[in-house]
């Protein structure tokens, strides 16, 4: 039996409601009185979903603390509640709406069943597929009776349930109420229908706001019944649920889904674009500063810093102490080959360079009749030095080198089309012999290259503008780039190559030492770096010279520093935006929930069964989301890759991992935020307006 006592119901500062009742097992008990008397709100108390009530509450003998919500919760589902309104979930079926009533006491029922119960209250088979709006209010009202007895609730409350039903239909409903008070079920209706008073056991009159009882019910006898099977809710519940509501609200959901998904795809790829913008920044600023700095041990003073023969070498210790400095990314040995007029041994033969094309293969000698007037010159070029940059005239995309304007029209191919190929022979340095040289004011030490001759054959990739000078040696601008790779493999065959043969002077009696480079090349990781690196390498040796081709980008750093800034603005701004729209969007679809979750709650679900029910549906939300902004970001990438530039966007895993971050930014929260306030609300609140 339930038995209240001390009641005390009060709404807007106004006593509406006081006294004490009780209903027991097995009988139907009616509180009856005038519009706004207080009826529902007693009803709401005695259901346990009242915010307005206070009072001594006792089940079966039990005190029951009103105000704890768990408590209150579990008591809920053991009871059963018809709405004046009905209160059905206009989202389901009637079959959904019954099944959903029953899931929420641990009930599971069948079609049939349903089908059963929808004929006991004298509806038609054919209205289980349909959705309360497609029905009468009368048919409504039975629905949810349906929804009450498919519980196989302790108790039942029940609110002016023949309200909006014809005499037929009443007559129906007070059957029904009857026979489950005579299966041992508490019955409690509010009802100023005289129709009603006639099947009841004790009659409740509200009066001047106090209950006022007629009828003794002493001679009641309880029935107590085997309590019903709780459901506690669970993630795969929910989880059910969540996705029946999805599919319900299939079209809609999939407008939602996919402007979220525009929205995240959106910010994504801006944050791709200013990456790719700031590598392009990145870029430009080495372009235009130039971070190399050319080192050389010089013999002696020289207006210009240009490696020559004669330059005494730069040790390996020398090198790994230039590569200690802060700031230096890379440092590479300068060498270079000569050309076939050069040996080391004062002997000089004159070779022909070979010239292939598609069409024919032809000779040219070495530039010209004279011998020394012109000569050429194999030279490095480095990752760094983005030399394809200055192709003039290509003639093929893979290429091992690259020759200089004046070598191209040395040999004839500056108009040429077709591939080209060329066979030349040069000096490799394998060792150096020591000359001493002195004057009044300067004595030195010469280092001159002994050279081996060894055939080159290689495929030229194009020509290299006039701009781009030999600004590293004293050799003639008829040059041919070689990638520094391919000439360091070259170099270190022959250097094996010599290894075997025992000598410590040459022929004419110099000391012969090993080989090693006297000028190096330092890229170092930033153009405001190079100075103070430059300085430091010369104080490494007092002979060291350095040469750059300095360039003041500080105006430029500065302004690409500016715009960076001004972009992380705006993003923070339209993330701001964006999240501002989102949260508006899924607030409000939250809480036009508030009578569903208000149902739920009657239905005996807990505050944390309808948070974790909104989670559910946030993950289902944002599965769907992250599928579409997966496609979307795929197909903008290859737009994007192909219209803007080649490596405008990149996927990698902060790319990835992105996009589910965005979409619980832009979707979870906000639903859990604004489901934390809806759950809040108070059933009889959000049922009574």
């Amino acid at each position: 039996m339930i038995s209240a006592s001390d009641i005390k119901i009060h709404i807007s500062g106004k006593d509406l409601v006081s006294g004490e009742i009780a209903i027991p097992r097995g009988s139907i008990v009616v509180v009856k009185g005038d519009s706004g008397s207080g009826k529902s709100s007693l009803l709401y108390f005695l259901a346990l979903f009242s915010s307005h009530g206070q009072g001594s509450y006792q089940l079966d003998g039990n005190e029951v603390d009103i105000h704890d919500e768990a408590t209150c919760a579990a008591l809920r589902r053991r009871y059963s509640f018809l709405f004046q309104d009905n209160a059905l979930l206009d989202k389901l079926t009637v079959l959904e709406n019954v099944q959903q009533a029953a899931a929420s006491a641990g009930i599971s029922v069948s079609a049939e069943q349903i089908i059963a119960a929808i004929k006991r209250v004298n509806l038609s088979e054919e209205c289980i597929g349909k959705y309360p709006k497609q029905l009468s209010g009368g048919e409504q009202q039975r629905v949810a009776l349906v929804c009450a007895l498919v519980r196989d609730s302790e108790y039942l409350f029940v609110d002016e349930p023949t309200a909006s039903l014809d005499e037929q239909s009443t007559q129906i409903v007070l059957q029904v109420l009857a026979e489950e008070a005579a299966k041992g079920k508490g019955i409690c209706i509010a009802s100023h229908d005289s129709r009603v008073w006639n099947i009841t056991d004790r009659k409740f009159e509200i009066v001047d706001g106090v209950i006022k009882s007629e009828i003794s019910c002493d001679a009641i006898e309880e029935t107590q019944t085997e309590e019903p099977a709780v459901n506690l809710k669970n993630a795969f519940s929910c989880f059910k649920y969540a996705r029946l509501q999805r599919k319900r609200e299939k079209s809609s959901r999939g407008i939602v889904s996919f402007l979220c998904a525009l929205a995240v795809v959106g910010f994504v790829l801006l944050g791709g674009v200013l990456r790719y913008l700031k590598d392009a920044h990145d870029g430009l600023v080495k372009q235009v500063s130039d971070r190399e700095i050319f080192v050389v041990n010089l013999l002696g003073t020289r207006e210009s810093v240009l490696d020559s023969d004669g330059n005494p070498g730069i040790t390996e210790e020398e090198m790994r102490s230039i590569a200690q400095f802060d700031g230096v990314e890379t440092i590479y040995p300068f060498f270079e080959f000569y050309d076939s007029s050069f040996s080391g041994t004062g002997i000089h033969k004159i070779r022909e360079i070979t010239v292939r094309t598609k069409g024919e293969e032809r000779k040219v000698m070495p530039l010209g009749a004279t011998f020394g007037t012109e000569t050429y010159s194999v030279l490095p070029f480095y990752k760094e030095q983005n030399i394809e940059a200055h192709i003039v005239h290509q003639f093929s995309q893979e290429a091992e080198c690259y020759i200089s304007t004046d070598l191209a029209r040395a040999l004839g191919v500056e108009d040429l089309e077709d591939e080209l190929t060329i066979s030349l022979w040069v000096w490799v340095p394998v060792g150096k012999y020591v000359m001493e040289s002195s004057t009044d004011t300067i004595a030195a030490q010469g280092e001159f290259n002994i050279c081996r001759s060894r055939e080159l054959t290689v495929k030229v990739g194009g020509i290299i503008g006039e701009e781009y000078n030999n600004r590293f040696s004293v050799a003639s601008e008829n040059l041919l780039f070689l990638s520094f790779d391919l000439m360091d493999t070259v170099l270190q065959e022959m250097l094996i190559g010599s290894a075997g043969e025992s000598f410590e002077k040459d022929a004419v009696g110099h000391e012969i030492k090993e080989w090693n480079p006297s000028a190096a090349v330092v890229y170092v990781d930033s153009q405001s770096r190079v100075k103070i690196v430059s300085s430091k390498i010369e104080r490494i040796n007092g002979s060291f010279s350095t040469r750059c081709d300095y360039s003041n980008a500080k105006k430029l750093e500065e302004f690409i520093k500016d715009t960076r800034s001004v972009s992380r603005i705006v993003v923070m701004l339209v993330v701001f935006i964006i999240f501002v729209l989102m949260f508006i969007l899924f607030m409000n679809y939250t809480l036009s929930r508030n009578k569903e979750f208000a149902l739920l709650k009657v239905y005996g679900i807990s505050r944390r069964g309808i948070i974790l029910i909104t989670v559910m549906d946030g993950i289902l939300y944002a599965c769907t989301i992250i599928v579409l902004a997966l496609l979307m970001c795929g197909v903008a990438w290859v737009v994007g890759n192909a219209v803007l530039a080649q490596g405008a966007f990149t996927v990698d895993r902060s790319f990835m991992l992105m996009i589910p971050f965005m979409t619980v930014c832009f979707v979870l929260a906000p639903m859990l935020v604004s489901a934390g306030y809806a759950v809040r609300l108070k059933v009889d609140n959000v049922m009574r307006y």
